[in-house]
């Protein structure tokens, strides 16, 4: 992983490259922003850079031994803590702590990374706090976070923080269309649902929410049948993001049939069936299945039967669909 394999980010990695090359760099970073916006990989570029043996413009150069032990996550002198199960534990907090009081094995850096940081419980935090209050010679702690108000002030205090934005809709789009062959209605529309976050439109294309979400409204529309298989199930994660999908394809029905414009669409690769279903449902049955789906949101969160509230769901907005 070098900084030339982040998306965007350009101040952020600016930024880092200029602390590098300048050689006052902090002993502790707090790379913060929205999830899947490339946090996690700027925090191992950065510890490869600092333990790469030959960079190139403040660039880790990707050949070196050190580089390819980063890599492979043997390197002696880098540490990254992620939770086991929820949280990242003390014991693991404290071991770690003693990790960054030893000199370097190997180059001129250790480098310690707390992926997500706020996966510490209180305990684990105030463990951490020691290491931050008398840092070691040589040693760097990169901690990432979706929201400072996540970690105790103790520790945000005690960081540099580097902030970390959403990617712009172009940079998205593009990302999707090279790097997995979409097409740009599609790579629009998972930009548009994922909030700039390219961790989260890949979490939508493995999960084929946008297919899923095209078989469900099939069924619908009475055009066809549904298929079954992987529309209703899968883990809730996935599901959610299905039914994130139904309510802004929803949203966007009501935007065209207010407004008449497609220009509102936030799903643009379903213009053609969102006109279709325009002429069919009144504006009272589109709202009432906002409502319906954002009902079953919820009991997807938080119940432990999905499928029942799924297949209610299914009924009601079909219903809605020909009233």
């Amino acid at each position: 992983m070098s900084f030339r394999e982040i998306v965007g980010q350009r101040e952020a990695v600016g930024f880092l490259q200029a602390a590098y090359g300048s050689g006052r760099l902090a002993h502790a970073y707090l790379f913060v922003g929205p999830t899947g916006v490339g946090k996690a990989k700027a925090a191992r570029a950065f510890a490869q850079l600092l333990l790469c043996e030959r960079p190139q413009e403040q660039t880790a150069c990707g050949t070196c031994a050190a580089c390819g032990k980063v890599a492979a996550g043997r390197h002696p002198d880098l540490k990254v803590l992620e939770p086991d199960g929820e949280f990242i534990k003390i014991e693991a907090v404290r071991e770690a702590g003693r990790f960054a009081g030893l000199k370097p094995f190997e180059g001129r850096h250790k480098v310690l990374i707390l992926d997500p940081a706020h996966a510490m419980n209180e305990e684990a935090a105030n463990a951490l706090l020691k290491t931050l209050e008398e840092p070691a010679a040589q040693t760097t702690l990169i901690l990432t976070a979706e929201d400072i108000r996540r970690l105790p002030g103790t520790v945000v205090s005690r960081c540099q923080r580097v902030l970390f934005g959403a990617l712009a809709p172009q940079e998205l789009q593009a990302l999707l269309v090279e790097r997995l062959g979409m097409e740009r209605g599609a790579a629009v529309t998972l930009s548009r649902l994922c909030g700039g976050s390219a961790g989260e439109a890949m979490r939508f294309y493995e999960d084929a929410v946008l297919a899923r979400r095209d078989s469900l409204l099939q069924f619908l529309s009475s055009e066809g049948p549904m298929k079954e298989a992987g529309v209703l199930t899968g883990d809730r994660e996935g599901t959610l993001r299905l039914l994130r999908a139904l309510a802004i394809w929803y949203r966007d029905l009501l935007a065209l049939k207010v407004s008449g414009s497609a220009e509102l669409l936030m799903q643009p690769d379903a213009g053609a069936a969102l006109e279709r279903a325009g002429r069919q449902m009144p504006t009272s049955a589109i709202l009432r299945s906002l409502a319906v789906i954002a009902r079953t949101s919820q009991d997807v969160r938080y119940h432990a039967n999905m499928r029942l509230a799924l297949e209610e769901m299914r009924t009601q907005l079909w219903t809605l669909s020909h009233t």
